[in-house]
C-alpha cells in the first residue's frame, strides 16, 4: 500500500462524449471538467464496451466484455462472476466504498462497503429486451416538462461522498476507493430553470443532418427508431428543447465536480487522489434521428474520461481509441493489485505518459432491446466497422466522417481496410455464436419471468402486468403476454 493513491470515481449515465467544454463544444460550460483536465489526461477516444447501462457497467466493473459475464442488455444485470476492479483494489489493503448508482445486482459482493447505492435493472429489468425479434414498438416517448423544481436528484449521492470526505477517509489507516454514480443526464430531461436560461432552446444548435437522410438510414437502426417511437423524427423544436435541458444538467454535474474538487482540496486530499470522471455511454442527442443509446454510432458509444492525480501527467490529451475495460485495468494498476483474470484491457497510465502503447483496438458490442439483431463494432485507429448480424455492414473513415454518414463498406478504396477489420472482429468473436446466445439468454429469462403463472394471473397482477405495460403499453403488453402462453401451451 506504500505511496498508493487514493481513487475517486465518478460516473454519470448517458453523458455524451463531446458536449462539455473539454472536449471542444461551443456551447456547454464544464470549468470543473476543464480544471480537472489541466490537472490530468483527457481520454477524447473512449468508448463504452456496449453502450447500454449494464452491459457497460459490467465491462467497466469486471474488464470483460458483456457477453463474457452474460449481461447482454438491461434485463441482466452483472451478477459478479468475476471479481471487479474494487476487489482486487481491497484484497491489497484499499477501503472501497460505493454510492449512487451501481446497476448491478442486490446483494452481491463486488468490493465496495456499499451506501445508498441503487441496482434499478435488478429489481425493474428492461423486459423490452425479452422482445427483440419481431421488435415490439415501446410506449411513445413523453415529456411533460424539461423543468425541474428543486436540487438535481443526484446531489443526495454527492452529500454522501462530500461526508466521506469531511468524516471518513482522513482517518482511515489505509488508501481508499470510492465511487459515486449519478444518474444525469440520462432522461427525462429535467433541469432548473437557471440553467434552462444559460442554454435558450432557440439558441441550441442542432445535429447536423445530410438531407434525405432516412432514404438510406441503415435497416437496423430504422427498426430501432421504430421501437422508441421515433418515427417519424423529432422535429427541430423539440431537439433543441431536450439539448437545451441536457446542456444544462451537464453543467449542473460539472458544478458537483467541482464540489469534490473543493473539498479534497480543503482536507488536503487532492494531491493523493486520482480523480476519475467518465460515464457509463453517451446519448445520441437527435444525431441519426436517435435519442438516448443503443446504437453503434459515436454519439452514445463513446464517454467522457478524464483522470488527474498522482502517477499520471498534467495537461495531456490522448486521441487513440481505449476503452471501459481499459479503465477497469487502469484502476487495477493504480491500486497495485495483480491483473483481473482474462481481463481484456490494459492499463491506461503508460499511454497517458505517452511511454506506452495503448489498446491495439476497441470491441463494442449490443445486443440489446431496440436491435432487432446484434451489432459488433471494432475501432482500429481512425476506422470504424460495425457488423450486423443477418443485415449490411458499415465501414466509417472516422477523422473524414466523424458524424458517420458515409458507409465505405462498398467502396473499392477501402477493401483492404474492410478486410483486415473483418478479419479483426472474427478474431475476438463470433457474432454469429454472441447473437444466438444473447437470443437465448433473453428467451430463458422471460420464461423465468413467467413461469407458473397463466395469461390470466398476468394480467390480472395489477404490479406485475404494470411493469409491462410501462414499458410496452397496456395494449401491447396484452398481446405479447397472450402470444408468449398460446405459444408456450402449443409447445407443451
Amino acid at each position: 500500500m506504500a505511496n498508493r493513491p487514493n481513487i475517486l470515481i465518478v460516473c454519470t449515465d448517458q453523458q455524451h462524449w463531446r458536449m462539455n467544454s473539454v472536449n471542444g463544444h461551443p456551447l456547454v460550460r464544464t470549468p470543473n471538467l476543464e480544471r480537472l483536465a489541466e490537472r490530468g489526461v483527457n481520454f477524447r477516444r473512449c468508448y463504452a464496451n456496449s453502450p447500454v447501462c449494464v452491459p457497460a457497467r459490467a465491462s467497466l466493473m469486471s474488464g470483460l466484455y458483456p457477453s463474457d459475464v452474460g449481461a447482454y442488455d438491461n434485463a441482466a444485470p452483472f451478477d459478479g462472476r468475476r471479481p471487479t476492479f474494487a476487489n482486487a483494489a481491497r484484497d491489497v489493503g484499499y477501503y472501497c466504498t460505493a454510492t449512487g448508482k451501481l446497476d448491478m445486482c442486490s446483494g452481491v459482493d463486488y468490493g465496495f462497503e456499499e451506501v445508498d447505492t441503487k441496482h434499478g435493472h435488478d429489481v425493474s429489468p428492461d423486459i423490452t429486451a425479452f422482445f427483440r425479434n419481431p421488435i415490439c414498438v415501446k410506449s411513445a416517448p413523453t415529456q411533460e416538462t424539461v423543468l425541474r423544481e428543486g436540487p438535481p436528484g443526484d446531489r443526495r449521492f454527492l452529500e454522501n461522498t462530500l461526508a466521506f470526505l469531511r468524516e471518513r477517509s482522513q482517518h482511515l489507516d489505509r488508501s481508499w476507493l470510492a465511487w459515486t454514480g449519478w444518474n444525469a443526464p440520462h432522461n427525462a430531461y429535467r433541469t432548473s430553470q437557471q440553467m434552462l436560461d444559460l442554454y435558450p432552446a432557440d439558441c441550441v444548435d442542432l445535429p447536423e443532418m445530410p438531407e434525405g437522410w432516412e432514404s438510406f438510414e441503415h435497416p437496423v437502426m430504422r427498426f430501432s427508431r421504430y421501437h422508441r417511437g421515433l418515427t417519424p423524427a423529432f422535429d427541430e423544436a423539440t431537439v433543441r428543447l431536450y439539448r437545451s435541458a441536457y446542456y444544462g444538467m451537464i453543467t449542473e454535474i460539472d458544478s458537483m465536480v467541482g464540489e469534490l474538487l473543493d473539498e479534497l482540496d480543503r482536507t488536503g486530499q487532492l494531491e493523493e487522489t486520482v480523480v476519475v470522471f467518465t460515464s457509463d455511454h453517451g446519448d445520441m442527442m437527435g444525431e441519426h434521428g436517435l435519442f438516448q443509446k443503443n446504437a453503434p454510432y459515436d454519439g452514445c458509444a463513446r464517454v467522457p474520461l478524464i483522470m488527474a492525480g498522482p502517477g499520471l501527467p498534467e495537461g495531456r490529451t490522448v486521441e487513440e481509441p481505449v476503452s471501459l475495460v481499459d479503465l477497469c485495468a487502469t484502476m487495477v494498476d493504480l491500486a497495485g493489485a495483480d491483473p483481473l483474470p482474462e481481463a481484456r484491457g490494459c492499463s491506461l497510465v503508460p499511454l497517458a505518459w505517452g511511454s506506452g502503447e495503448g489498446p491495439a483496438y476497441v470491441y463494442v458490442e449490443l445486443n440489446t432491446e431496440r436491435l432487432i439483431t446484434g451489432v459488433f463494432t471494432v475501432v482500429r485507429g481512425g476506422w470504424k466497422y460495425n457488423e450486423h448480424v443477418d443485415y449490411p455492414d458499415q465501414l466509417f473513415n472516422l477523422a473524414g466522417d466523424p458524424d458517420e454518414w458515409r458507409n465505405r463498406v462498398d467502396d473499392p478504396e477501402c477493401a483492404g481496410v474492410l478486410r483486415r477489420l473483418r478479419t479483426l472482429l472474427r478474431s475476438i468473436v463470433d457474432p454469429e455464436q454472441v447473437n444466438d446466445e444473447a437470443f437465448a439468454d433473453q428467451d430463458r429469462r422471460l420464461k423465468k419471468l413467467l413461469d407458473g403463472r397463466s395469461f390470466e394471473k398476468a394480467t390480472a397482477d395489477e404490479e406485475f402486468f404494470g411493469h409491462f405495460s410501462r414499458r410496452l403499453g397496456q395494449e401491447q403488453a396484452r398481446q405479447l403476454l397472450r402470444r408468449h402462453f398460446q405459444l408456450r401451451e402449443s409447445i407443451t
